[in-house]
């Protein structure tokens, strides 16, 4: 399942974790992300992999846009 999500300046995702495996690729911006209790910037171009079941969030440092791979398929997003 890949997603599209954008961010405005300051946007958050909580710290949360799901079962899922999710791979984020940074297409525009900058975001602060937060895997396992590590904190890491990521520009565009860059991606990060957060395995299942590992704690993660993130910050939109300016409007960003990431895209996000997530398996397998996200029932929750599918409503």
């Amino acid at each position: 399942m890949v997603v599209r999500f954008t961010f405005a300046p300051g946007g958050k995702v909580p710290v949360h974790r799901h079962p899922y495996e999710q791979s984020s690729y940074v297409a525009a911006g900058r975001l602060r992300y937060t895997v396992a209790g590590a904190t890491e910037i990521l520009n565009p171009g860059e991606s990060r992999v957060i395995p299942g079941d590992v704690e993660h969030g993130a910050e939109a440092l300016e409007e960003a846009t990431a895209i996000d791979s997530f398996t397998p398929v996200r029932p929750d997003y599918l409503d």
